[in-house]
C-alpha cells in the first residue's frame, strides 16, 4: 500500500510542476502564439499623446468693432463729405463743446430753481397749475345728532323671551272667536294643555284617500289632530266623539294615540273641534 501511495503522489507532483510551467511560458514565450492568441489578435497599443500648434489670429477686425476706453481722436479723409456724408465741425472743437456743457448747465439749474420754487410761490401758477385748478382739501369729518326713534312698534315683532300673560280684553270671545281658558280648571278626569301662544292645540292636514274609480282619482280626506291631551286621553276621545255627532248628524272616526296624547278626527271641521274644547273649559 505504502508504494501505490507513493507512486501516486509522485505523478501528482509531476502534473503540478507541468502547469506550472506552462503558465509561466504562456506571456514569455513569444515562438508559441497558440498560448495566448489575443495578445498576437489585438494590435499594440501606442501613445495617444497629440501635439498641436498654436494658429496666428489677425484679431484687427475684432478689435475696430469693440468700444474704446477713451474718445478716440477725429478721423482724418482726403475728401470731405466723407460717401457717407459725414464731415468735421468748423472753427475750434474746444469752444463748441464748452458752450454745450454750458447750456447744458442753464437748463439744470433752471430746472432745479423750477422745482424748488413751484410750491412756494404762489404768485406764478403756470409753475404748478394742478396746485390752483383743484380745490384745497379740508377736513371730512361731520356732526352727527342722534334721532329718537320710538321702537315699540319694532318690539312687539320681536320674539319675547319668556312666555307672555294672558291679554286682556273687554268681553269674550274676541273678534277672532278667541277665549281665555276657564280659573281654575274644570274638575275632568282629562285635561288638554294650550301652547306657549295660548293657542289650542290643534292641527290640520290633508292625506291621500282611496282611488276613484270612476275619475281614476285619489280623494283626499282632511284630519283635525288633537294634541296635549293629559289624563284620561279614552274619556275625552269618548266625549269628544259625542258631541261632534250630536252637533253634525253623522257618525264621526277617530283614533286615539294614548302614549303621545293625540286623537286624530276623522268627518269633522277644525272649528267645531275648537267649540267643544271652548264649551269644556280648556
Amino acid at each position: 500500500m505504502l508504494r501505490s501511495v507513493t507512486r501516486s503522489f509522485s505523478s501528482l507532483r509531476k502534473k503540478s510542476i507541468r502547469v506550472l510551467s506552462t503558465s509561466t511560458d504562456a506571456n514569455s514565450d513569444e515562438s508559441k502564439p497558440w498560448l495566448n492568441p489575443w495578445k498576437h489578435a489585438l494590435p499594440k497599443s501606442s501613445s495617444t499623446t497629440t501635439t498641436f500648434e498654436e494658429a496666428k489670429i489677425d484679431w484687427s477686425f475684432v478689435e475696430r468693432l469693440m468700444p474704446h476706453e477713451v474718445v478716440p481722436p477725429l478721423p482724418k479723409h482726403d475728401s470731405y463729405p466723407t460717401p457717407s456724408g459725414w464731415q468735421p465741425p468748423q472753427g475750434n472743437m474746444l469752444r463748441s463743446v464748452t458752450r454745450s456743457f454750458s447750456s447744458l448747465r442753464k437748463k439744470s439749474i433752471r430746472v432745479l430753481s423750477t422745482s424748488t420754487d413751484a410750491n412756494s410761490d404762489e404768485s406764478k401758477p403756470w409753475l404748478n397749475p394742478w396746485k390752483h385748478a383743484l380745490p384745497k382739501s379740508s377736513s371730512t369729518t361731520t356732526t352727527f345728532e342722534e334721532a329718537k326713534i320710538d321702537w315699540s312698534f319694532v318690539e312687539r315683532l320681536m320674539p319675547h323671551e319668556v312666555v307672555p300673560p294672558l291679554p286682556k280684553h273687554d268681553s269674550y270671545p274676541t273678534p277672532s272667536g278667541w277665549q281665555p281658558p276657564q280659573d281654575p280648571p274644570p274638575k275632568l278626569p282629562y285635561y288638554v294643555r294650550r301652547k306657549r301662544d295660548h293657542t289650542l292645540p290643534l292641527y290640520l292636514n290633508r292625506r291621500r284617500d282611496l282611488l276613484n274609480e270612476e275619475t281614476l282619482d285619489f280623494d283626499y280626506v282632511e284630519l283635525v289632530t288633537m294634541k296635549g291631551v293629559e289624563g284620561d286621553v279614552f274619556a275625552c276621545e269618548a266625549e269628544l266623539r259625542q258631541f261632534l255627532e250630536a252637533e253634525l248628524g253623522m257618525p264621526i272616526a277617530t283614533h286615539v294615540d294614548e302614549l303621545k296624547g293625540r286623537i286624530v278626527i276623522n268627518g269633522a271641521d277644525r272649528s267645531v273641534v275648537e267649540k267643544f274644547l271652548y264649551t269644556k273649559g280648556f
